[in-house]
């Protein structure tokens, strides 16, 4: 949360040096330090308790996560959702087939151990 305050101060002290020089030519980096709305108490709790931060990943800033949240293109999830899923049918059907003749627990038995290493 600490991270968020610089942010935001950050952002305020990006748009007065904004407002200041109107004439003169702005640098690509304050302009990306600006926040477009100051965030909320609950826009501050979602990107506290967001799956990114929390169980992933590494600090991101809150520019970033109100990128994710506020996106007007459409990214393709179900294409490769189904490319994905078209393996379910010979892979599923090859171990129902192959479960009969080669079943898992046979690896735990002595007899396993007894095979060549190549058979194995």
């Amino acid at each position: 949360m600490v991270g968020l305050a610089f942010e935001v101060q950050d952002s305020w002290k990006a748009k007065e040096k904004i407002a200041k020089s109107k004439t003169e030519e702005i640098d690509n980096r304050t302009l990306m330090a600006v926040i477009d709305e100051a965030p909320g108490i609950i826009d501050v709790f979602m990107y506290a308790y967001c799956y990114i931060g929390i169980l992933t990943g590494p600090y991101y800033k809150y520019k970033v996560y109100r990128d994710m949240i506020k996106q007007t293109c459409d990214i393709p999830t179900l294409k490769p959702a189904f490319n994905r899923l078209k393996y379910i049918v010979p892979f599923g059907g090859a171990y129902l087939l192959l479960s009969q003749y080669f079943y898992i627990n046979y690896i735990r038995e002595d007899e396993f151990y007894d095979n060549p290493f190549w058979y194995r």
